[in-house]
């Protein structure tokens, strides 16, 4: 591959279309631990940093983390790192995604995981990797991430 061909294929990608967030009156509430914020109106800016609209303390996180939206009737996440910190459902998340019931979005490989639960809803999760359901350890193929969710309220 040449120089050119290389510098065409990196402008290209820069004018690939990309979603223009816009301010939307949109309910959204976030649990994490004992904590809970609802949200009236989206993006948000998820991160460690006093200016963030939910901050996490967590050493893991930065300053602007993510950014949570809503467009096009959907909600969706945006990694703000420029690294990948964040995942979907384990992948690691290059810029942004949908979020759809039940996909789990972790904003580092130390946390905090959480879950969506639909409805603009995004609960902590504690995920213990090496224990099965009556506290024994796991090991090999049988290893499986365990899944608790501390949100209050139920589905109906």
């Amino acid at each position: 591959m040449s120089l050119t061909t290389l510098k065409l294929s990196f402008e290209q990608q820069d004018l690939a279309p990309r979603t223009t967030v816009e301010n939307t009156q949109t309910p959204f509430v976030i649990q994490l631990g004992a904590q809970i914020k609802s949200f009236q109106t989206l993006p948000i800016i998820l991160g460690k940093g006093s200016g963030c609209d939910f901050v996490i303390e967590h050493s893991a996180l930065l300053a602007e983390h993510a950014q949570i939206y809503y467009c096009d009737n959907s909600y969706h996440i945006k990694d703000l790192t420029g690294r990948g910190l964040v995942t979907i459902n384990g992948k690691s998340l290059s810029d942004e995604a949908s979020l759809v019931a039940d996909t789990c979005v972790s904003l580092s490989d130390k946390g905090p995981t959480f879950q969506f639960l639909g409805e603009g809803r995004l609960a902590e999760i504690e995920t213990s990797p090496h224990v099965d359901d009556t506290g024994n350890s796991l090991n090999g193929s049988e290893e499986k991430s365990k899944k608790k969710s501390f949100w209050p309220f139920t589905k109906k």
